[in-house]
């Protein structure tokens, strides 16, 4: 009876449990191929970035690559042939790679000068088996593009204007300033000009930066970077004054000479009033006025009264004064 009932037992069990398929395959350990080469040359040297991957051609996470074959050669892909290209190609050492991290690298450009290159990569994963080819990368390789020089910053009205030298001034040369502001451990673009002077007008008064600037020149289709600028810091200050007021107009009435004038665009300016009596010296008579009129009530009959204005900011910068207008006190 208890033979039996364990036979029962087992029975039930198995048939409890769902079905058994065939035995999968081992996988072959294939790594998916590099999709993200990308290569520009930059000063004397040809910079090379990419990811490693992480995982294999069916899903599974890769523990340890085996190799990274990094390629670079001017002959095979035109017209197009792959073969012929890994053949011809020279090998780029890559540093110790560790899958899903990345990968920067620099070789020389010296070798390749007038001629555009093409770069690809691979890996071979734990069993030795390569992955698929990257993204091929072509780069045109021209004479290196020298980095400005003598990179300046000063504090300017609208923000920091930067200006520079460059050794380099070949048709199509353009700069791209990089700027790296408080709390930032990275540069990043801030603009681009064809020119050898920028103004940084997202600049705050007070607020320390630091800048650099990269000359790119055109090469074949594509461009070629100068190494950056030496960098140069700067905490600009305000020390600008208002715009000068314009259009004083000075009207006798009765016991008093009204005052107007347009004002000035500058946020929050303020004014000040300037008076002279039978042609002396000007002297201050009215200060902080928010807006653009003032009645001058301290006046006698039959004086000739010179009138001038400025503008003043809330650091006390101020313009010169405006032009003097002259009325006689009736």
């Amino acid at each position: 009876m208890r033979h039996r009932m364990a036979v029962v037992v087992a029975g039930l069990a198995l048939g409890g449990c769902g079905y058994v398929g065939d035995p999968l395959p081992p996988s072959l350990r294939i790594p998916v191929a590099i999709s993200d080469l990308a290569a520009v040359e930059r000063g004397h040297s040809i910079i090379v970035q990419f990811t490693i991957p992480a995982v294999t051609t069916d899903a599974l996470p890769l523990g340890r690559l085996e190799e990274v074959e990094l390629r670079i050669g001017a002959e095979g892909l035109r017209p197009w042939n792959r073969e012929t290209w890994h053949a011809a190609a020279a090998r780029v050492p890559v540093p110790e790679a560790v899958p899903g991290r990345p990968v920067r690298l620099e070789t020389e450009a010296a070798p390749w000068v007038g001629r555009e290159v093409i770069l690809g990569a691979r890996v071979a994963g734990p069993s030795g088996r390569w992955s698929e080819w990257s993204n091929l990368v072509p780069v045109d390789v021209v004479e290196p593009a020298a980095a400005p020089q003598e990179l300046t910053a000063q504090s300017a009205r609208d923000g920091v204007t930067l200006q520079w030298r460059s050794p380099d001034d070949r048709p199509g040369r353009k700069f791209r300033v990089f700027r790296s502001g408080p709390g930032e451990t990275a540069f990043s673009l801030a603009g681009q000009t064809e020119e050898l002077a920028w103004t940084d007008r997202e600049a705050r008064y007070g607020t320390t930066y630091t800048y650099r600037v990269q000359a790119v020149v055109p090469a074949g289709g594509r461009t070629a970077e100068s190494e950056l600028s030496d960098p140069v810091a700067i905490t600009p200050e305000d020390r600008f004054s208002p715009d000068v007021p314009a259009g004083l107009t000075a009207v006798a009435a009765l016991g008093a000479i009204e005052l107007a004038w347009d004002r000035v665009p500058e946020e929050g300016a303020a004014y000040r009033v300037y008076r002279s009596r039978d042609d002396g010296e000007m002297s201050r008579i009215a200060d902080g006025l928010q807006t653009p009129v003032y009645s001058d009530r301290d006046i006698e009959a039959g004086a000739r009264y010179a009138y001038a204005v400025s503008a003043v900011d809330a650091l006390d910068n101020e313009s010169d004064k405006s032009a003097a207008v002259a009325v006689t006190a009736p």
